[in-house]
């Protein structure tokens, strides 16, 4: 370049004469602090982007948010209280079925109970005092034990009332009295009563297998453990050790013909649906004495009966809360007494 420039003619800017007004070019200095100028800097940002074309990037409105809120509450009060409802309507459908189903269960206690009183009042037509039926607030232990039997059974009537009737059942310590029957399969008198009726409590019967009815070698006895103890309902109380000692707690009886059998229980317990227990055929007696040890071994209370090859038992089974569990009470014949 030519040390011939000439720069008399360009005009310098003199900063310090530069108007004070003009915040863009005012020196800090000039604020009190640095927060106040970038105060002051964002406010003219500010003005210079509301006059651009593009939007300002503000937040939306706080009433849209709560207008929001208040829609998303509405939903969910209507969501809970359709759900209280659903719960009162099924709570409300279960107490009606429930409270139907125990009116009906009621109904047929009393049904049964009506149908096997008329049926007791036929067969046993002739009760004299002398010849009572013993009450459950009998005392049986201070009574002899033969002081419980009716002497007047009707066995021809109750044929006449049933011809699939064997004789009836009396358990003097749980106040059963009952007739037995035996049909051609075991599904018939689980919801027939002895008289023909449809009903839950059923008719004891005899295991359609016991070929020789009563006189088998060990004769099967079903009945319904039902709720309100009815039928087999109290054979639950033999599992109760002084209530099996007490007094002539362990005899019950089978009215047939114009005899009564006299049974001591030997055995108390519990076995699987389908178990030896339902043995009904022995090969021999000494493969009856087999089975019997065993059920001996089985009871709950230790028993003293003299067993042989040839005996006559009883085994009454009924069902407990496990649908695979039954209960069992077995009995050995020990006497035959006439009426």
């Amino acid at each position: 370049m030519s040390d011939n420039n000439n720069y008399d003619d360009i005009e310098f800017l003199n900063i310090d004469e530069t108007d004070s007004s003009d915040i863009t070019s005012a020196p800090v200095s000039e604020y009190q602090s640095a927060d106040e100028a970038d105060d002051v800097f964002t406010e003219a940002a500010r003005r210079y982007q509301s006059a651009s074309d593009e939007p300002l990037d503000t937040p939306t409105p706080r009433h849209k948010n709560s207008s929001m809120t208040r829609a998303e509450r509405r939903r969910r009060r209507r969501r809970k209280l359709l759900i209280r409802r659903i719960v009162f309507c099924s709570a409300l459908i279960i107490f009606i079925f429930s409270g139907t189903m125990l009116v009906k269960s009621l109904l047929d206690y009393n049904k049964a109970d009506k149908i096997y009183k008329n049926v007791e009042n036929v067969v046993f037509a002739t009760d004299t005092p002398d010849t009572k039926k013993p009450s459950p607030g009998d005392n049986l232990a201070e009574a002899p034990t033969e002081s419980v039997l009716l002497k007047n059974y009707d066995h021809a009537a109750l044929l006449a009332l049933n011809p699939d009737a064997v004789g009836y059942l009396q358990i003097p310590a749980i106040d059963v009295l009952l007739p037995v029957v035996q049909g051609t399969d075991n599904e018939y008198y689980l919801s027939h009563t002895l008289t023909g009726e449809s009903s839950k409590n059923g008719t004891l019967f005899i295991d359609c297998r016991n070929t020789d009815g009563i006189e088998s070698q060990n004769t099967i006895i079903y009945g319904h453990n039902m709720k309100n103890g009815s039928m087999f309902g109290s054979l639950r109380k033999f599992m109760d050790k002084d209530f099996f000692a007490e007094g002539d707690n362990k005899y019950f009886y089978f009215y047939i013909g114009n005899k009564i059998y006299k049974y001591e229980i030997y055995s108390v317990h519990t076995t699987p649906a389908v178990s030896e227990t339902y043995a009904t055929e022995f090969e021999s007696g000494d493969a009856f004495l087999s089975y019997t040890n065993a059920m001996i071994r089985a009871s709950y209370h230790s028993t003293s009966v003299s067993m042989t090859g040839s005996s006559k038992t009883i085994t009454l089974s009924t069902c407990t809360n496990d649908d695979d569990v039954r209960l069992v009470i077995q009995a050995l014949r020990i006497e035959e007494l006439l009426q």
